[in-house]
């Protein structure tokens, strides 16, 4: 039999990962939607970081401010909100 070389994707929506990140979870929470290692994330966003700076500076940043961080959700589940 042959292996499937990509996990179907079943993952929630697109947040940051506050668990997992070291900057601001931004390649973490990517990760974790494409269901992939955070290592192979990072290593994209460091070669796109030196190949094209002026895109992906701001398209980190944006992704910072416009995704919802996952740690709220578990607040909401804590307090039942």
């Amino acid at each position: 039999m042959r292996r499937r070389r990509f996990r179907q994707i079943e993952s929630g929506p697109l947040r940051l990962d506050s668990s997992r990140k070291k900057i601001g979870g931004v390649c973490a929470g990517i990760a974790n939607y494409f269901a992939c290692s955070t290592f192979t994330i990072r290593l994209l966003s460091i070669i796109a970081l030196v190949l094209m700076p002026h895109i992906t500076l701001p398209a980190y940043g944006l992704a910072y401010l416009i995704l919802d961080d996952d740690s709220l959700d578990e607040l909401d589940e804590l307090y039942d909100l």
